[in-house]
């Protein structure tokens, strides 16, 4: 069973793998949805949960390139952020874990507003992973 289990997830990472390729030559590497799928194959790698490092890298280079393209303020740009944040401690880095969910939560304040549902939730996943309340 557990062999199966590998089996599907390597699949699955290889799938995924392949559509980031696909996006990128199609559209350009920089391109929304290529990012967009990018990120997706780092959630993928860090929740099948045996290539943690490998996951940070690629959320480290979507959010590069996030932050090039779309801006430091894009949606798209703080989710990576948020899943940045979620994904470092499993390499051994909860500092840069707490300044990562501070740094999206100050900025969906100032894009969104304090009491916006999605600020709340930042705010919520926040304090769950980092033992913050305010």
């Amino acid at each position: 069973m557990i062999n199966k289990q590998k089996k599907a997830a390597g699949e699955i990472v290889q799938l995924w793998g392949e559509l980031v390729t696909s996006r990128a030559k199609t559209f350009g590497p920089e391109h929304q949805d290529a990012m967009s799928c990018m990120s997706d194959l780092a959630l993928t790698i860090h929740s099948i949960g045996n290539h943690h490092a490998e996951a940070v890298e690629l959320y480290r280079q979507v959010l590069a390139s996030q932050e090039r393209c779309l801006a430091p303020s894009h949606g798209d740009t703080l989710c990576t952020i948020t899943n940045l944040a979620i994904a470092v401690p499993s390499i051994g880095n909860r500092n840069e874990a707490v300044e990562l969910h501070r740094r999206a939560l100050e900025a969906r304040k100032k894009t969104l507003g304090p009491e916006h549902p999605v600020t709340f939730a930042v705010r919520q996943q926040f304090g769950s992973r980092t033992g913050w309340q305010r």
